[in-house]
């Protein structure tokens, strides 16, 4: 019985890969924004159908990256420039 419990998480833990390798392939056909970082390196936003992120890039290697599903809505994503620009807001404190 023990086997069977391990057997399900495997599969759990294999799905929760291929949906993460699905979201960075989307991610690296996202269309991006370059600014430079408050502190050292790039900010980038980036904007795909369903998908915003915010990859931070020093020294042409990303250390950071935050990657967020955006719920469709009516049929349609939500404009993701929209939610990375309140994002930013509320990060400087506006």
């Amino acid at each position: 019985m023990h086997q069977e419990g391990s057997r399900r998480s495997d599969q759990g833990a294999i799905w929760e890969e291929v949906g993460q390798t699905a979201m960075l392939l989307r991610a690296a056909d996202a269309r991006a924004e370059v600014a430079n970082a408050v502190g050292e390196g790039q900010d980038v936003r980036l904007e795909a159908a369903g998908l915003v992120g915010e990859p931070l890039v020093v020294d042409e290697r990303v250390v950071h990256l935050s990657l967020l599903e955006v719920p469709a809505q009516g049929g349609q994503a939500e404009s993701p420039g929209v939610r990375a620009r309140h994002v930013a807001r509320r990060r400087a404190g506006r």
